[in-house]
């Protein structure tokens, strides 16, 4: 008697009985001796593996049939990450080397979205930058902190101090401009104090250094 095999998932099953290779693909069936079928079910179906009985397609068995067996190898990948997982932290609890992933246990945990645990190095890298990122973020913030405190300082010794100009810029200035400049900064300057535009410019000066 004659056993149909389904398998609904999106992985390729291989079993093997009798010494004989049987290559199930993803998404397909196939028609085995009795025998062959109860081993191949045994041994997959914790994978997601099933079986097919005459009129499945016509009642709505399949679908039921295929929904289930989906769910069975969902968590079948869920359980082999949380195995690799718990294997390495216990490894890493008794002191022994990591177990890196293998290429399947990547691809189930970027199927079903799920962390991988860490090489020990790699997550004492991490420790390690994220401390250094700390470190110098202290530091920059007690460097801002230091200039403001600087800033505070500077600007409460100019509070009321008369804005000053550089010797140069007041030695171009016009006469309009000097007496502008004057009556801005009320500097004591007095008519009878210059003659001409050089004298002017000398009084403005002297009258800063009194300010």
């Amino acid at each position: 008697m004659a056993t149909i095999l389904y398998n609904p998932t999106n992985e390729d099953f291989i079993g093997q009985h009798m010494g004989e290779h049987v290559h199930i693909p993803a998404n397909s069936e196939l028609k085995v001796d009795e025998a062959r079928g109860r081993h191949l079910l045994n041994f997959l179906g914790p994978r997601g593996l099933t079986f097919l009985e005459y009129g499945d397609d016509s009642s709505g068995a399949k679908e039921l049939k295929a929904k289930n067996a989906r769910k069975t190898n969902k968590e079948f990948k869920l359980r082999h990450i949380n195995n690799f997982n718990a294997r390495n932290e216990q490894r890493k609890q008794q002191g022994l080397e990591f177990e890196p992933p293998t290429d399947i246990e990547k691809k189930y945990a970027e199927e079903l979205d799920v962390d991988l645990f860490q090489s020990y190095a790699v997550v004492n890298e991490d420790k390690l930058e994220n401390r250094k990122i700390r470190e110098e973020n202290e530091a920059l913030r007690a460097e801002v902190s230091e200039l403001r405190g600087l800033m505070t300082q500077v600007l409460s010794k100019l509070e009321g101090v008369p804005a000053t100009e550089p010797k140069a810029v007041i030695d171009n200035m016009t006469k309009k401009q000097l007496l502008e400049y004057i009556e801005e900064h009320e500097l004591d300057v007095k008519d009878s104090d210059w003659g001409n535009v050089g004298e002017l410019k000398e009084c403005v000066k002297k009258a800063q250094k009194k300010e």
